[in-house]
């Protein structure tokens, strides 16, 4: 069954994952990956690399990747 969403909500399939696909996976989605980070699959996105914790569920502000996406507030590449 598909979900529907309500006004302001944000579908991971839909509006994360391309951008994801799109940004990251080239050094972030194999075997081999930048700082031992993987978005291959949501548990290894959730997971975290060397950097620690990536996602901050409930708190994007706070969340590694947010931070990183907007390039605020982080050590190190984007």
């Amino acid at each position: 069954a598909i979900a529907t969403l309500k006004p302001g909500e944000v579908s991971f399939a839909i509006d994360v994952a391309p951008v994801l696909i799109e940004s990251c996976l080239s050094c972030h989605g194999g075997l081999e990956t930048e700082s031992g980070f993987s978005m291959a699959a949501f548990s290894r996105l959730l997971r975290g690399g060397g950097s620690g914790v990536a996602v901050q569920p409930g708190q994007s502000a706070e969340s590694l990747l947010v931070k990183k996406i907007r390039g605020t507030g982080i050590d190190g590449q984007r």
